[in-house]
């Protein structure tokens, strides 16, 4: 794949949280959690529901606010930023849900990754057109080009609401390689999928990662994890229980007491 980071000869970036601590009321659901992820490798998240794994990714894409704590991401802190401008630094979310605008071409969902359009501008559109016309261009060659290196011929006229649910995470994924990630935030991805489409979908991570990009997943699909991830962090009642390669984790009895009773 083919990113505008690549090109500019990208620098490593770590995702650092310390000291994390979230509370709604009286329910505290993450208590001085710290965590890092650094470029080129994959973090999974387990934990029963309720751990504080979706919260997690909310309090780093700034989506909420924390009580006590930091969170950096290339020696930038993120504390009070608004979640635009933390998409800014390169910091990309795919939610559970999706979150596609259904109506919209394939294509049109792409393109909404890319920065700050100059057709934005009104003054441009009166103004500036050949330049609008051309960025429009650049634009639509890269949301075609990224669609296509997803390994799966997707028709791009079509609105994203009749594809399939697999097909929709692939253009979640693509709509965050417009936008140049860096750190990719993935909540659940592997969710209602089928196991071919889950394997395609944990490569193309596994490929992103390879590309100077670090990964946070958080998912219950264990299968995934350990196809997927470097490492692999439990949550409990929103502690750290532990960090690990994903073959430790998988053969601890506390995890499998943990997450199935057994």
């Amino acid at each position: 794949m083919i990113s505008h980071s690549q090109a500019s000869g990208a620098k490593q970036a770590k995702l650092i949280i310390r000291n994390l601590s979230k509370s709604y009321g009286e329910a505290r659901v993450i208590r001085s959690l710290d965590l890092e992820v650094s470029s080129g490798e994959i973090v999974g998240l387990i934990g029963a529901n309720a751990a504080g794994k979706t919260t997690l990714l909310n309090a780093v894409c700034g989506m909420i606010s924390i009580n006590a704590g930091s969170v950096t991401f290339d020696e930038v802190d993120l504390t009070g930023l608004s979640p635009h401008r933390i998409a800014q630094l390169g910091i990309g979310r795919v939610f559970q849900d999706v979150r596609l605008f259904p109506r919209s071409t394939v294509l049109d969902n792409v393109l909404l990754g890319f920065g700050a359009q100059s057709g934005e501008r009104l003054w441009n559109v009166f103004f500036a057109q050949t330049r609008v016309a051309s960025n429009e261009g650049r634009n639509v060659d890269s949301a075609r080009q990224i669609l296509m290196t997803l390994g799966k011929k997707l028709p791009l006229d079509i609105p994203a609401e009749t594809i399939s649910y697999g097909e929709q995470k692939l253009v979640a994924l693509a709509r965050l390689l417009a936008l140049d990630a860096r750190l990719l935030l993935v909540d659940e991805i592997a969710a209602g999928l089928s196991v071919p489409m889950r394997h395609k979908i944990a490569g193309l991570i596994r490929q992103l990662a390879g590309e100077n990009r670090g990964v946070l997943v958080s998912e219950h699909d264990l299968a995934f994890v350990s196809e997927t991830c470097t490492r692999v962090c439990i949550l409990s009642e929103g502690r750290v229980l532990t960090v690990d390669s994903p073959g430790e984790i998988l053969r601890s009895r506390v995890i499998r007491r943990l997450l199935y009773g057994v």
